[in-house]
């Protein structure tokens, strides 16, 4: 820079000049300066400097302005980056546990919908409203599956004839959103060919009341298979992994832990490869009849959202940073999804803390039922109007923050 000063006193002395330098965009003028100059009689020409004034508009307007601003940002960025702290997430997980730990409605600590879900969402709200924000939330109806058991048992026409009792939770389990019921001594089809279960005519074979084995595969959801299966009479349904999702041998031997979306009014229940694998190989030696026996029951619950906005920021570019505040009914839930939930938590209250000012606003979101189906999530789209969908520009969604490979 002061080689450039030394260039224009070089050339532009002894003059006294006063010379208008405009710039303008989209026709609206935005500055104007007048920089002054002695003249010298040697070099005082137009050409000089017009070279000047362009060394000075890449010098001030390309280099130093954008360089300002960047630091600025990033300074303020790095900040608030820094102000998230380790100890501040493990405070809301140690809280989140002691919620769960104090439920009342079970034997186990859980953060379900009907557990400590809304003693969770309470703690998340008063967090926010103590560093200034305004948090409101969005109510609507789930349906909870409870699961009390079941039986699942084999014979076959072989010689010798085989017979098997299935052991819950170690061979299978009941699906969650399974129907309640029972289907005895009925006889075990598969899917036929290539056919995956995707589609109608995969199940035209089947005779009403047969058990129907279906491998698992990401064609198309567990739901879907099992609305067809339903849709053609089919007594119960049995869903086992494929080879590639099995992998090495610990993964054989364990229950798919997937479940339905919705509710379907079969027994359904999930099985280890290996059992998946010793059915298909007794179909091959002759009749398997099946006899599963399901107890479920469906309760309809009210259950919410929570939302805080960040004050400023462009309304029509709003950026959803969310999380999942419901565990399983199995447990309290402190990764799955208690990592995400205080990770956002002590991101909002930071955000607020150093008064940071974000170029589109923030929606802090904390769904619920999102282990009965994303169905918090879901709900808060459908409630959108064109409009307002339009109004997004970005979802962030935080889920097992705690394993190390966030979602």
């Amino acid at each position: 820079s002061s080689d450039l000063s030394s260039l224009v006193r070089g050339i532009m002395a002894e003059t006294e000049e006063k010379i208008p330098l405009s710039h303008s965009q989209d026709g609206v003028e935005t500055s104007s300066r007048y920089f002054s100059f002695k003249k010298r009689t040697a070099v005082k020409t137009t050409k000089w400097l017009v070279i000047v004034l362009i060394i000075l508009l890449v010098v001030l307007v390309g280099v130093l302005l954008p360089v300002l601003l960047l630091d600025t940002s990033a300074e303020s960025e790095n900040k608030l980056a820094n102000s998230v702290s380790e100890e501040s997430i493990m405070r809301h997980l140690q809280m989140l546990n002691d919620i769960a730990e104090n439920n009342t409605n079970s034997l186990t600590p859980s953060r379900s919908v009907l557990n400590q879900y809304n003693a969770s969402a309470e703690y998340i709200i008063s967090a926010l409203r103590e560093v200034g924000y305004e948090p409101y939330t969005q109510a609507f109806q789930v349906p909870v599956n409870m699961e009390y058991g079941g039986s699942f048992s084999i014979q076959t026409d072989t010689n010798p004839p085989y017979s098997r009792s299935y052991v819950q939770k170690f061979d299978f389990d009941v699906m969650r959103y399974s129907g309640n019921g029972t289907a005895a001594q009925r006889t075990l089809k598969t899917l036929s060919g290539d056919a995956v279960g995707c589609d109608e005519d995969n199940y035209s074979d089947l005779i009403e009341g047969d058990v129907i084995l279906i491998q698992y595969n990401t064609n198309c959801t567990y739901y879907d298979k099992a609305k067809l299966a339903a849709d053609a009479n089919v007594g119960a349904i049995i869903f086992y992994w494929n080879e590639i999702n099995a992998g090495l041998l610990p993964s054989r031997s364990r229950v798919i832990g997937a479940n339905l979306t919705d509710f379907i009014d079969l027994p359904i229940v999930s099985a280890t490869y290996g059992v998946g694998r010793e059915l298909l190989n007794l179909m091959n030696m002759g009749t398997v009849e099946v006899s599963i026996e399901t107890l479920t029951s469906v309760t309809i619950a009210w259950t919410y959202n929570v939302f805080a906005d960040t004050a400023g920021g462009r309304n029509d570019r709003i950026i959803v940073f969310g999380s999942h505040l419901d565990s399983v009914p199995e447990g309290p839930g402190i990764n799955d999804n208690g990592s995400g939930s205080a990770t956002n938590l002590e991101v909002a209250i930071q955000v607020a803390k150093q008064k940071f000012s974000p170029t589109n606003k923030v929606r802090f979101a904390w769904w619920g039922g999102e282990e009965l189906g994303l169905l918090g999530s879901k709900h808060y789209v459908e409630m959108l109007g064109d409009d307002e969908k339009g109004n997004h520009s970005l979802n962030l969604n935080f889920d097992m923050l705690g394993i190390g490979r966030a979602v």
